[in-house]
Parts: C-alpha cells; structure tokens; sequence
C-alpha cells in the first residue's frame, strides 16, 4: 500500500502542476488490483476534465487482458512501449 500512496501522491502533484498528458510505464507491473485500476480511472477522469490524457506503455498481456473485460482497453490508450506511447502523442499533436 505504500507504494501505491506514494504513487497517488506524485501523480496528484504531477496533474497538479499542470501536466496534461501522462504514459504510465507498466514494464514492472506484474499484476494490478481493483484499487489500482481505480486509481488509473481517477487519473485518466481528472486529465480528460483538464484536456489531457493517460496513456499506458509497456502493459503485460495479462493486465491487458483485465482492462480488456473491464472494457477500459477503449478508455486508455495502451502501447508495447515507452516509444510508442510517445510518438503517439507527437502524432495527435500534429493532427490538432
């Protein structure tokens, strides 16, 4: 629980601060309770209301397969990579 408090925390600070858009790298992330996909809701819900966005790299297959029956595979955006997440932000930025 202490990293997930210490997680909350800098991720309030970070949105905070202003940050608009935001990959979580999930490369050390082995498995994710309901309180952690919870806390990834209230993250990507209080960009989206500030015009931003979260977007997942690096997600294992099985925690994809949970945001997937949870149906937030359509909510977030999830990469293979830390790369991929990012040149996906280049990419909308051109297209606005």
């Amino acid at each position: 629980a202490d990293n997930a408090d210490q997680f909350v925390e800098e991720l309030e600070t970070l949105v905070e601060s202003g940050i608009r858009k935001l990959i979580v790298d999930c490369a050390r992330l082995s498995y994710i309770s309901s309180y952690g996909v919870s806390i990834l809701v209230r993250l990507r819900s209080k960009l989206a209301s500030r015009g931003g966005e979260v977007k997942l790299a690096s997600v294992k297959s099985s925690i994809v397969k949970l945001l997937e029956i949870a149906d937030l595979d359509k909510v977030f955006g999830i990469y293979p990579g830390l790369d991929e997440a990012l040149h996906a932000f280049n990419l909308e930025r051109r297209e606005v």
